[in-house]
């Protein structure tokens, strides 16, 4: 009797998400799960089978991760995309990857987006990462630009400003070493 009981909590707790998701698509912020690279003032969905397709340069990259599911995400990213697409031409020496699951690697059906979650130990949402890619392809992380940013992440003007002050300095070279 109690293996049924415990059936009817996990059919309600399965309605439960399934409601979520409803109104997370409905509100526009739900995006595929998978690995986006933004191109032209917008995140475009990339078809790749290995997380090393896209560190394939010595470069800079600033990765946002990002949770359908996490509420502070919903919140953030609307901020976040709108800074970019004021302050994104200002970040021509890095290229800047958005990776989303729907609930980080537990409930994520791209298996490229949930190994970079595995990889860069993504354990709490939202998560913005100065990545720097070195010649033998060594990955460096610069800064963790949300626990920077603190509380002011939830404001566009906040945000422009602190990634064009927080990325400049260490792309510049003045926090740490160019990739060559």
């Amino acid at each position: 009797m109690k293996i049924l009981r415990g059936y009817g909590v996990v059919r309600r707790i399965a309605s439960l998400i399934a409601k979520i998701f409803k109104l997370v698509r409905a509100r526009g912020t739900y995006a595929e799960n998978g690995v986006y690279i933004w191109k032209e003032g917008r995140y475009v969905k990339q078809n790749i089978d290995r997380e090393k397709e896209l560190f394939s340069n010595a470069d800079y990259y600033l990765i946002y991760f990002h949770n359908n599911l996490c509420p502070s995400c919903r919140k953030f990213y609307p901020l976040f995309e709108n800074a970019l697409k004021s302050v994104g031409n200002e970040f021509t020496r890095i290229l800047h990857i958005k990776v989303v699951c729907d609930w980080f690697t537990t409930k994520c059906t791209d298996p490229v987006a949930r190994k970079l979650f595995m990889l860069f130990n993504v354990t709490a949402t939202p998560k913005l990462l100065l990545v720097k890619i070195g010649l033998d392809g060594s990955i460096h992380v610069v800064r963790d630009i949300i626990d920077d940013l603190g509380t002011s992440i939830f404001s566009h003007e906040h945000i422009s400003r602190a990634l064009i002050n927080l990325t400049g300095k260490n792309v510049s070279g003045i926090g740490g070493e160019e990739p060559r």
